[in-house]
């Protein structure tokens, strides 16, 4: 039996933001390593459909020390959304260094943030600290050096997971968010398109479309407000192979 699936319409908090990126010019992709060795992408974070909060934050700032517990609880507590830390110095002339992490997380306990040494400066904005927030929807950047915005900007941008399925060497998530319907596709595809098919409980084709990969990026399948609320049955062909779910439109 095909699971019931409903979409959730995320309202958008009306705030002050300076955008870095247009969605029509995605945040170019950035990788970084920790001190354990482990590395993690900009891109990889957005293609699971989670909102990526950086933050720039000083070792000898005391506001970013005021406000570290805060953001360990919030990485810890909303899975949506991931936190990344680039650790630096506001005052001293100094590279940070993986001890001066570690000292920062005997105290602060960032358990739930990966962090990595901001070394070239890359998210030093306007003050210590300062919060980025890049959307999975269309890789959009944003700035700001208040917690509860980036918070908010962060939690708006997160998508709702509406089903995922691996199909082959492919793996799609469907989400809606904004009141719009995406799709991502990871893994290594043999060719870079597929069919996404939509049909009402009729049997009516709502939407038709072949899609293009977008190197792990959202892909815009279509507003939630084209489809009438009810049963729909989603159809992906790839290659031959046909992946179909069922899924309830709310009103």
């Amino acid at each position: 039996m095909y699971d019931r699936i409903k979409f959730f319409h995320l309202i958008m908090s009306a705030l002050l933001w300076v955008p870095l990126h247009t969605g029509a010019q995605p945040f170019p992709d950035r990788s970084y390593t920790d001190c354990n060795g482990l590395s993690e992408s900009i891109y990889q974070v957005l293609s699971q459909g989670k909102s990526l909060l950086i933050v720039s934050t000083g070792f000898d700032c005391l506001i970013c020390r005021n406000e570290a517990p805060d953001v360990e609880a919030f990485a810890a507590q909303h899975t949506q959304v991931r936190v990344w830390g680039a650790m630096n110095f506001r005052y001293l002339q100094a590279l940070p260094t993986c001890g001066d992490i570690s000292a920062w997380n005997n105290d602060y306990h960032w358990d739930h943030i990966f962090q990595f040494t901001d070394n070239q400066d890359e998210w030093v904005g306007s003050g210590f600290p300062t919060y980025h927030v890049i959307s999975p929807r269309d890789s959009s950047a944003y700035q700001t050096i208040n917690l509860d915005d980036a918070i908010q900007k962060a939690l708006s941008e997160a998508l709702t997971t509406t089903t995922q399925a691996a199909m082959g060497q492919n793996s799609f998530r469907v989400y809606a968010s904004q009141e719009m319907l995406w799709l991502t596709v990871s893994g290594k595809p043999e060719r870079n398109s597929l069919r996404v098919q939509m049909y009402d409980i009729s049997g009516r084709v709502v939407l038709d479309k072949q899609i293009t990969f977008n190197g792990g990026q959202p892909l815009f399948l279509e507003r939630l407000f084209r489809f009438s609320s009810g049963i729909h049955l989603l159809r992906i062909t790839d290659q031959g192979q046909i992946y179909s779910q069922v899924m309830i439109v709310l009103p």
